[in-house]
């Protein structure tokens, strides 16, 4: 059946022309007296000009600016990717003499990187593309343009600089790990979990018998190395996803003194976070529990000197399991991150440079960043989807208008698009918006949130089998449109072809997984069970719609014919995914268009 339209129907390419609002950036140091006395020299948009900085190496800290260079004739330059910090910790360099506030993080940033230019090209100038000073901050379409194609800058540049300033001396661990790394490749080696509370010596073939006598006074300190590695913020930051993805040659600054090149510190990572950290934590505390038992056991014969040396040598384990210990429950997160942004270089690789917005968007989500805006902006130049998702930074263009901005991209443009609405719904505790805010429409999701974990307990609870193809088989993107909503806001409502195949009958199992609880109700006949969200009631419609993998519930309004989307729904009968999860149209209406609000 033919639903009605909407009121105000328009194209869904038109974009809002109105007019942008005066823009400040409260995200950069303050800088107002170097912007009016700093001229920076227009670039031109039409041959992707960039500015480089010509770095001070003589260690006087005055730089100087190369302006309007087009990137396809810049010859050698390498870029920055660091963590910028607390827009107010702030240390001053000087452009051509005129004082400038720089992000302390990335001052120490540049410094490293000058002191690692020096070490191979002393006499060659070292030309930086650095974002704060290179972009007119207080420019905002120059920051706009220069964000649309910042992937280019970093893929052209020679070498891409991480800056991750850590105040210990690295070396020893990373040498360690190596030599566990070569022996695990060559000989077959695999590391045990007790290692992860035990001392890696600062050399990985010292003899047994010097080893006590280099160790640091407490076992595990040295790990504590590895975790200000994974635990930097650098790695939470939206922006280094694409930084990092995209050069082809990355360097790690840890200090003027130590660097690591990626395809030498990947593996390190890779071996020290593939060590289980779970029977790691089990074993030392079974033998931290031995050690106290021990040390009460034996108490009267402290002041033997064998018994003593021993009791001090448990004890001495048993901090440093337990410090150990209290450090693993704090790094899951990060290791989250740092595995994501391993996966998403190989994936770049193996994909010839294709990632869909989608994907990118998972990991999105969990970062971290001082505009809104930027946790899109930083991902979208990596899915080519040119302009599709305009980048607009000034304040009178809201993050809801990003998010329909970027689901209205995604559908339009990827195999099975519609299959962000799994992530979207009615159902989805991040629809209570702060007080102020438009809400989003139904089938857009709220990416600006973190990972939904009770979202996909829900979605887990479901068990839909992982071949569902209900409304891919058959699928066009031109059965697609966005419209205005009644308040003429753009791109709000979503026109999808599909077919209706079940309503809701009455409720017959109830469940509760997290946030998100979740219903089985009889289909309209009784023949099959249908299992969605709990805010779903009798009556509600079940769709599937082309071009998405599962089926949707959906619920009409009185008012005008459209419909809210609630969740997705997996359909069974006798016990059994039924077929419609895989596109059997037995259950299947007339094909219709359905409008989502």
């Amino acid at each position: 059946m033919e639903q009605s339209q909407p009121r105000h129907p328009k194209s869904r390419t038109k974009q809002s022309k109105s007019k942008p609002a005066p823009f400040t950036n409260f995200y950069t140091p303050e800088n107002s007296d170097f912007y009016a006395k700093f001229k920076y020299r227009p670039l031109d948009k039409k041959y992707e000009e960039i500015r480089l900085l010509d770095v001070d190496l003589t260690g006087g800290n005055n730089h100087r600016m190369i302006h309007s260079i087009s990137l396809a004739t810049t010859g050698k330059y390498c870029a920055i990717s660091y963590y910028s910090g607390n827009p107010k910790d702030t240390v001053p360099v000087w452009i051509e003499g005129i004082k400038m506030n720089i992000f302390s993080n990335l001052a120490k940033g540049i410094d490293n990187a000058a002191s690692f230019w020096k070490k191979g090209s002393p006499n060659q100038p070292l030309r930086l593309w650095v974002d704060q000073i290179c972009i007119n901050q207080s420019d905002l379409p120059e920051k706009s343009h220069q964000v649309n194609f910042m992937r280019e800058i970093y893929r052209n540049a020679t070498h891409v600089y991480v800056s991750m300033p850590i105040q210990r001396n690295l070396r020893p661990v990373f040498q360690w790990l190596t030599g566990l790394e070569a022996a695990r490749t060559t000989k077959g080696y695999e590391p045990s979990p007790n290692m992860l509370y035990e001392n890696p010596p600062p050399e990985p073939n010292i003899p047994e018998r010097w080893r006590d006598k280099i160790n640091p006074e407490w076992p595990a300190d040295s790990w504590e190395d590895m975790y200000r590695v994974i635990n930097h913020s650098w790695w939470s930051r939206s922006w280094v996803y694409q930084e990092f993805i995209v050069a082809s040659e990355v360097f790690f600054l840890f200090s003027d003194e130590v660097s690591v090149p990626w395809n030498q510190l990947h593996p390190i990572l890779s071996l020290f976070m593939e060590l289980d950290t779970v029977n790691a934590c089990k074993d030392a505390l079974q033998k931290r529990d031995q050690a106290d038992d021990t040390m009460h056991r034996y108490k009267i014969f402290a002041s033997i000197k064998p018994m003593k040396d021993h009791l001090r040598s448990a004890f001495k384990a048993a901090l440093g399991m337990g410090h150990h210990v209290q450090r693993l429950g704090t790094t899951n997160a990060s290791r989250a991150l740092v595995n994501r942004i391993i996966e998403g270089k190989e994936l770049w690789e193996k994909q010839k440079h294709q990632i869909n917005l989608s994907y990118l968007l998972q990991h999105a989500r969990n970062t971290e960043t001082s505009q809104p805006k930027d946790k899109f902006y930083a991902f979208v130049g990596l899915a080519n989807l040119g302009n599709e998702v305009p980048i607009r930074y000034e304040p009178s263009y809201s993050i809801q208008a990003v998010l329909i901005d970027v689901a209205c991209a995604i559908v339009m443009n990827e195999d099975a698009g519609l299959d962000i609405l799994a992530q979207a719904g009615t159902a989805a505790h991040s629809r209570d918006l702060p007080e102020g805010k438009d809400a989003l429409p139904s089938w857009v999701p709220d990416w600006d949130k973190r990972e939904d974990i009770e979202r996909q307990k829900f979605i887990d609870a479901l068990e839909l089998p992982p071949a569902c193809s209900a409304g891919t088989i058959h699928s066009s993107k031109a059965s697609l449109d966005f419209l205005e909503d009644r308040h003429g806001n753009e791109r709000r409502v979503l026109v999808a072809a599909g077919t209706q195949v079940d309503v809701l009958g009455s409720a017959i199992d109830r469940g509760h997984d997290g946030f998100l609880p979740w219903t089985s109700f009889s289909s309209s006949d009784g023949q099959r069970v249908i299992t969605t969200t709990s805010i779903a009631h009798f009556e509600d419609e079940v769709w599937v719609l082309d071009g998405m993998s599962w089926p949707v519930v959906l619920r009409r309004s009185s008012a005008d014919d459209s419909t809210t989307l609630l969740a997705i729904a997996m359909v069974r009968e006798n016990g059994q995914p039924h077929q419609v999860m895989f596109g059997d149209k037995s259950l299947s209406g007339e094909a219709a268009t359905v409008v989502i609000v």
